[in-house]
């Protein structure tokens, strides 16, 4: 698998780049704080919409910045695929071949990425947070819906906690009708969660 070409707009502190790597290696040189990391990290964000800085997304933006492009040409064999990302202060649009993919699944796996950095180290060491996202981060390789699971499992959770809150400050007085779908959405998808990681 070669990326023959990236292209960064508004991404970290490039303004704009247009590189073209060599198809066998690649080594960046620079001084501290040059966006070194950056390049590998819109890299990462190529193949898996993630960062493995564990950056928000607002966070990849350019300073005073409401959106950066990441965009790249790959191929692998007789395979080609033109890969974008377009990342705004609270979500993220990806493209594959120009056509714009509204189930993560549908562009997740396209692309084999992987990475170490002194941040994996926190794998080990750190919270039982950074555990779980490298366990998610693997589980996408073998399951291609496990990122939607998580999507949606994230979003449930949020909403069903958001009404148990407002039943604790009185501010509700009854928990609507659909309560219950929400919690037996979120044991489902919960449960299809734990399955992917148990079998990684």
């Amino acid at each position: 698998m070669v990326l023959n070409e990236l292209k960064l707009f508004q991404f970290r502190c490039y303004s704009g780049i247009h590189l073209r790597p060599h198809p066998k290696f690649n080594s960046f040189i620079g001084q501290n704080g040059q966006g070194k990391t950056s390049l590998l990290e819109a890299i990462g964000m190529l193949g898996t919409l993630q960062s493995f800085r564990h950056a928000k997304t607002e966070e990849l933006l350019m300073f005073n910045c409401n959106e950066a492009h990441i965009s790249g040409k790959i191929s692998n064999e007789q395979l080609n695929f033109n890969l974008e990302v377009k990342i705004y202060p609270h979500r993220k649009r990806a493209t594959l071949n120009q056509k714009f993919c509204r189930f993560l699944q549908e562009y997740i796996n396209k692309v084999a990425v992987v990475s170490f950095s002194p941040n994996d180290l926190e794998i080990i060491r750190g919270e039982p947070t950074f555990r779980r996202s490298w366990i998610d981060r693997v589980s996408q390789i073998y399951f291609c819906h496990h990122i939607d699971s998580l999507s949606h499992y994230k979003k449930i959770l949020e909403q069903r906690n958001k009404l148990l809150r407002l039943m604790a400050e009185g501010s509700l007085n009854l928990l609507p009708k659909d309560f219950e779908i929400w919690t037996e959405e979120l044991i489902k998808e919960g449960s299809k969660i734990f399955l992917n990681r148990l079998l990684v």
